[in-house]
């Protein structure tokens, strides 16, 4: 295999587990509203807050929209008359204090940090992830992170990786991106020359095709040492 000095980690389901922090964040939120939170309200949640996102991978939306227009769905949904943006911002803060590790997440990012520089490239909110990366206990391993409030443009889009590669004087042959998501973290290296890995129970058979597949992130360790 190809070595590599840099591995560029998306945070949300490939470190993080995103699904449990949501639902953490939204039960906290609406619980002062009354309304409680069940595994089918999450997952209509979900879906209108996934599309919102593909929507903005695609530069459909801004990203300063997407929160109260999730909510705004979300509060028709539930048949709730209360200020989404007020919501967005109290979900945020919850949010904010949430950092529940993916599976075998800890143990390989600290053997890695031995061999590699690792860095989280991520769409999500500034504040958010960087809270977040605090109260894991992985920011030890990492060199840093760029969000996509830093750089002024999502994941896949060009922008954000020149301004990653500006930051960091990385080269990028010498990179590896690895994520969960194909048409952000796979899709934005592809059409930036960068090499990618996908992290999922299910191989791809679509368009977007990774470099290498693993099922799960401390197959990673084993991959790069082939």
């Amino acid at each position: 295999m190809k070595k590599y000095e840099n591995i560029l980690f998306d945070l949300d389901m490939t470190l993080l587990d995103f699904n449990t922090c949501e639902y953490n964040a939204l039960k906290k939120t609406f619980f002062s509203y009354g309304v409680e939170i069940d595994g089918e309200k999450h997952k209509t949640y979900a879906v209108i807050n996934d599309g919102l996102w593909k929507r903005l991978e695609r530069g459909e939306i801004v990203k300063k929209d997407l929160g109260p227009m999730r909510f705004k769905m979300f509060l028709d949904y539930l048949d709730i008359s209360e200020d989404p943006s007020v919501i967005d911002k109290q979900y945020k803060d919850n949010l904010s204090l949430e950092a529940v590790l993916m599976d075998n997440v800890k143990e390989t990012c600290e053997k890695l940090s031995k061999d590699y520089n690792l860095y989280v490239i991520t769409n999500g909110t500034d504040y958010i992830q960087k809270s977040r990366m605090k109260l894991s206990g992985l920011n030890p391993f990492f060199k840093g992170m760029i969000t996509s409030d830093e750089a002024g443009f999502p994941k896949p889009q060009k922008e954000f990786f020149d301004f990653f590669f500006n930051k960091t004087k990385a080269d990028k042959s010498s990179c590896l991106i690895v994520g969960d998501s194909l048409t952000s973290d796979i899709l934005g290296g592809v059409n930036y020359g960068i090499d990618t890995c996908l992290i999922s129970d299910n191989k791809p058979s679509g368009e977007i095709q990774p470099d290498y597949y693993v099922k799960s992130i401390d197959f990673l360790i084993n991959l790069l040492q082939q």
